[in-house]
């Protein structure tokens, strides 16, 4: 239960992110933000981590440590690109929405990285009510018909297929991080790790523009260092608590019940407009991922 209710917490925290950084992204760019995010987030889990001495773990499991680098950094990448080219709302569906069909899918043709939990047939059904209303989303995004101007489909196209791949590249990194904790890696010494490889692209993408970040001032670095620790760091210390407390397919099942926030939330987003389309292909969405989560629930608390 404590598990769910984290994975829920990600869920919630993700959606406020999501908006924002939508826009924030557009204006500053993304490897600034994450550049100063995951600094922070790395010097300080390393730090506790090592005041635990709970390092030792991941150096002998170093092969796994480096399949979570990649997959989270080719996830993070692809997805904030997407965000700059569709709505938060699709975006987020399709990112979150593919996690749980990406895991039985990756398990169906032989990649069993950690053991996904059984599937029961109403929450098949549910899956492939999930696949036909991630069409309906991605179409409406390429289409233009998700509350977003698009001034090329094909950027909008990119967008979509974009935030799939990395829904898919996030399950990965979220199996190989559960990896680590079945081996006894605690969350602060994953999160402390975790993104060095995107730092290290973030410092390379930096030399490369032409508005350095150490031009900002003060206020603009302590500002985007404050929200990127509060809307990028603690959601993902959140649900990497609760992965370590739940199975895989359940907090894929959870985190899925996203883009229902997130398209609440973009409202107040003004780049944004109303979509009823939208609505109606999510609210398909949300009625197949619900009755997955109620399927699930059932089964955690029938008796043994």
């Amino acid at each position: 239960m404590l598990g769910s209710l984290l994975v829920l917490g990600f869920v919630l925290l993700s959606a406020v992110r999501d908006v924002y950084f939508g826009h924030v992204f557009q204006s500053i760019g993304f490897f600034k933000v994450v550049l100063i995010a995951c600094t922070i987030c790395t010097v300080f889990f390393l730090l506790v981590a090592a005041l635990r001495g709970a390092l030792t773990v991941l150096k002998d499991n170093l092969g796994t440590v480096l399949a979570v680098n990649i997959t989270t950094a080719v996830a993070w990448i692809l997805y904030f690109f997407a965000l700059t080219h569709i709505s938060p709302a699709a975006a987020n569906t399709l990112y979150s929405g593919v996690g749980p069909i990406a895991i039985v899918a990756l398990e169906a043709v032989g990649w069993r990285i950690v053991g996904r939990g059984p599937v029961r047939r109403w929450e098949a059904i549910f899956f492939v009510g999930i696949a036909v209303s991630l069409v309906m989303i991605g179409a409406g995004a390429v289409l233009g018909l998700s509350g977003m101007a698009t001034a090329d489909i094909r950027y909008s196209a990119a967008g979509a297929v974009l935030a799939v791949l990395a829904g898919v590249s996030l399950v990965i990194s979220i199996l190989y991080t559960r990896k680590l904790h079945d081996r006894g890696a605690g969350s602060d010494a994953i999160l402390g790790t975790r993104f060095i490889l995107i730092v290290i692209v973030a410092v390379a993408a930096e030399g490369f523009s032409d508005q350095k970040i150490w031009n900002f001032s003060v206020t603009d670095l302590a500002w985007l260092g404050l929200s990127g620790a509060l809307l990028i760091v603690m959601p993902i210390w959140v649900l990497q608590l609760g992965i370590a407390r739940s199975v895989p397919l359940t907090a894929n099942i959870i985190r899925a019940l996203g883009p229902v926030v997130v398209f609440a939330t973009q409202l107040l987003d003004p780049r944004i407009v109303f979509s009823g389309y939208t609505l109606c292909a999510l609210s398909f969405y949300a009625i197949c991922v619900i009755g997955a989560n109620l399927v699930r629930a059932r089964a955690a608390l029938a008796p043994a």
